[in-house]
């Protein structure tokens, strides 16, 4: 009888390393915990050498249309997209992110994995090949490019009032 590379490992073990390849996707109902309806894509990588698949779950919301879910802009499972992918989607388009996944097949991703009953559980997922692009980081993080606002007193004190009505009186005689 072949032994398997995992045989022998443990839930206990620390996690291993593996580049495995993305070949299917699919959305696990949503299960019911403490009241609360938890969906979630899943994304089902491959390796040569072993025969269990390798499972990385991305938490979703379901959406008011049936069939869709979606995912926030800043969640891991978009970060992984526009790594894996290069491009930055509409916001609004993650909200149908069941149909962004499928664009995750057939790419290969270094991961970080521990087994489970059934299955390889990803907790690390990085593309082999990541195409970065200037509206993000290396970690798909999104560049805020606005920056922050620098902060105005609105707060109209006795100094603000006065520099406020000598203004609009300088206004009205060089308009006069």
């Amino acid at each position: 009888m072949r032994e398997w590379p995992h045989q022998g490992l443990t839930d206990k073990m620390t996690k291993h390393t593996a580049t495995v390849t993305s070949r299917n996707s699919r959305v696990r109902k949503p299960k019911v915990k403490d009241g609360v309806a938890k969906a979630a894509l899943v994304l089902e990588c491959y390796h040569p050498d072993f025969e269990l698949p390798f499972l990385r779950f991305f938490n979703c919301t379901p959406s008011k249309v049936k069939g869709r879910f979606g995912v926030s802009k800043d969640s891991a499972f978009a970060d992984l997209y526009r790594i894996s992918t290069g491009e930055m989607p509409p916001n609004d388009r993650y909200r149908s992110a069941q149909q962004l996944i499928s664009h995750l097949h057939q790419l290969s991703f270094d991961v970080e994995y521990e087994l489970k009953k059934d299955h390889f559980r990803i907790g690390k997922i990085y593309p082999t090949k990541p195409m970065l692009n200037d509206g993000f980081i290396a970690t798909g993080k999104l560049i805020n490019k606005t920056g922050k606002r620098p902060k105005v007193d609105r707060k109209l004190t006795e100094q603000n009032r006065y520099k406020l009505l000598k203004h609009l009186v300088l206004r009205l005689f060089a308009s006069a």
